[in-house]
């Protein structure tokens, strides 16, 4: 929510859609909630089809399923509280240590995974391991 849509989208393109909003707050789609009725009722399987399509050459925006998410749900989110989408755990983004207590979910966005070596905030990540990776034992870090 910190983030415009022009972070994730190209706006200046001349294949973007002049309508685009471009410093609408983005949201990350990595956790949502979605009305399936709503969903299903717009189209939005569809649409994302259609955009992606679009985007063969990547004209529109660089990577993954999220900027044509932002493209057409940016005027239909309602937030959710931080608690539940406490993100930016695999950047070095700080996280307060009240946030990280009252967090719901625990998002590794960005390139460092705490399974990776030079993963971030490994300690948070080493109660969930033993779930996750039964039968990888090999490939997570050990117990510290």
């Amino acid at each position: 929510r910190d983030l415009p849509i022009s972070v994730y989208l190209k706006a200046l393109s001349p294949k973007m859609p002049i309508w685009l909003p471009s410093s609408a707050p983005s949201f990350n789609a990595g956790v949502m909630v979605i009305d399936m009725h709503a969903w299903e009722a717009s189209n939005i399987t569809g649409l994302v089809d259609s955009w992606a399509r679009r985007n063969s050459g990547r004209e529109l925006w660089r990577h993954g399923s999220q900027p044509p998410l932002l493209l057409l749900l940016h005027d239909r989110v309602s937030w959710l509280d931080a608690a539940w989408n406490i993100d930016g755990l695999g950047h070095h983004k700080p996280q307060s240590p009240e946030a990280l207590a009252t967090a719901r979910i625990l998002h590794w966005t960005g390139p460092l995974k705490p399974w990776a070596a030079n993963g971030l905030h490994q300690d948070l990540w080493q109660p969930f391991a033993v779930h996750c990776w039964r039968g990888f034992e090999d490939a997570v870090l050990p117990a510290t």
